[in-house]
Formats: structure tokens, sequence, C-alpha cells
């Protein structure tokens, strides 16, 4: 007789094609892991079981619980789940970054904890929403066998991440592990202006210099006031901030809570 989904142990499966240092699982695989501090990062969307089946907060690095109504969330549930499954994988890869080994769970380990790693797969390494979906529930059935195992089965969670797949759009370049999608640099409305403003200016400037003092001289400072133009656009842009960030820069760990999930 197959245990349940949320008492099989240890409970959880390797994600290393999303990331070397990723796992998902169920309640009870933060307290079965090889040995104790192995997962260094773990995202809760209920609370985590020791081995006595007692709640156990303390095991939580990132709580982000909301419930699993398996696809029949209302509207404002739906909303709520994805911010959730937003935050959780910005969490994920807040840990990623910093190197920690990192379990997702819930109480199955198949719909919340999954959405969320599926979300960090399309949001940060360039994966679509199937290609993620795919692989996370054949790591599901290769290293996990439960009674109602049925990975991925929220059909809200999939449309969830299936829009922020399609939102996103697959990102360019082959995906990295351990190193999120490159983003482009952001042009500020100063570094712009400054660029426009640079070739406008040079016809005038060389006629005047020109006049001045011949077409020699002309071109050095034509060259000179370009530079200095460029240099002034490049510091304003240095000084932009990062783009991409869906959580507040400073925060360790992320609490969102609304109830906990069955």
């Amino acid at each position: 007789m197959l245990p349940r989904g949320n008492r099989d142990a240890p409970g959880y499966a390797p994600l290393a094609a999303m990331h070397p240092l990723l796992y998902v699982g169920n309640e009870l695989a933060a307290s079965h892991a090889p040995a104790p501090g192995y997962f260094q990062s773990v995202v809760s969307t209920v609370p985590p079981l020791d081995a006595q089946l007692s709640r156990t907060p303390s095991l939580t690095t990132h709580r982000v619980y909301f419930l699993d109504e398996m696809g029949r969330e209302s509207p404002a549930g739906e909303a709520y789940a994805r911010s959730c499954i937003l935050a959780g994988a910005e969490a994920v890869r807040a840990a990623l970054a910093l190197g920690k080994r990192t379990l997702v769970h819930c109480a199955y380990g198949q719909n919340r904890s999954t959405a969320i790693c599926i979300a960090f797969a399309v949001l940060y390494q360039g994966w679509t929403a199937e290609e993620a979906t795919a692989y996370v529930v054949r790591q599901n059935r290769l290293h996990r066998q439960y009674y109602g195992q049925h990975p991925c089965s929220n059909a809200t969670f999939n449309r969830i991440v299936k829009e922020l797949s399609d939102t996103h759009g697959r990102a360019s370049g082959a995906r990295l592990a351990g190193a999120p999608v490159a983003k482009k640099p952001r042009t500020s409305l100063l570094t712009s202006w400054l660029g426009i403003a640079s070739l406008a200016a040079a016809p005038i400037l060389r006629r005047h210099s020109m006049s001045a003092a011949g077409p020699v001289a002309a071109e050095g400072r034509e060259a000179s006031v370009l530079a200095s133009s460029r240099s002034a656009g490049a510091d304003a842009h240095a000084d932009m901030p990062a783009s991409g960030s869906l959580l507040p820069r400073g925060r360790s760990s992320l609490t969102v809570g609304r109830g906990m999930g069955a």
C-alpha cells in the first residue's frame, strides 16, 4: 500500500536541470534531508513537519502560505495564488544566487511547490511553461511513489505559469544553470537625451570650430565633445537601479500569509 503524498519520505525530488541546488517536495521533506541543515533555504507553502509529524515552523526560511483548491480557486483566490507563486519564485532566485541548497515544499509536493519552481524556471532560467511542467512531472514520478500522485494537476496554477510564460516570452540565450537570464540594460531618459543632443550639436560645433581654427582643430574639438557626452550618458546609466526584482532589496525572508494550506 503506497503512502499518501504528504507521508512518503524523504518526499522530495531534485530539479537539477533547472538548477543544481533546487529541490521540490512535500511537508516531510525538510525534516528528512540526508543531514541536518542540508537544505539551507526552505520555501514553505504550508508548515513543514518534523519526523514525529509535528508542525515545525523553525524549519522554514521563507513562508509563502496559500491554498491548493485543486483548480477551483475563486478569482480572488487565483489572484492571491499568483502573487504567492511570484513571491516564491523570487525567494528561490535569491537563495540560489547565494549558493544555498533550496527546497520548495507544499503538502504533497505536487501543485503549489511545483508551480513556484516552474515560475522560477520561466522567469529566471529561460524555460517555457510547457518544458518546465513536463520536467517537473517527470522528476516527481522518477523519484517518488505515493497514493494520489498527480503532479501539476491544478489547472489554475497551470494557467498562471502559462500566462507568465506567454507574457515573459522565452528569454534569449541558452539557459545557464545557476545564473538568472540576462536582462537588457535599461536606457535612462538622461542617457537618451545626451546621445541625441550630442548628434544634434555636432554640425554646429563643426562649423564654428572650422571658422575659428580650421578643419583639424574642429575635428579634435568635436571628438572631445562627443566623448564627453557619451561619458556622461554612461555615468547616468551606471547610476540606474537594476531591474527585474519582484521583492524589495534587502529582504532575507518572505512572509505572505492568508492561512495554512491543506
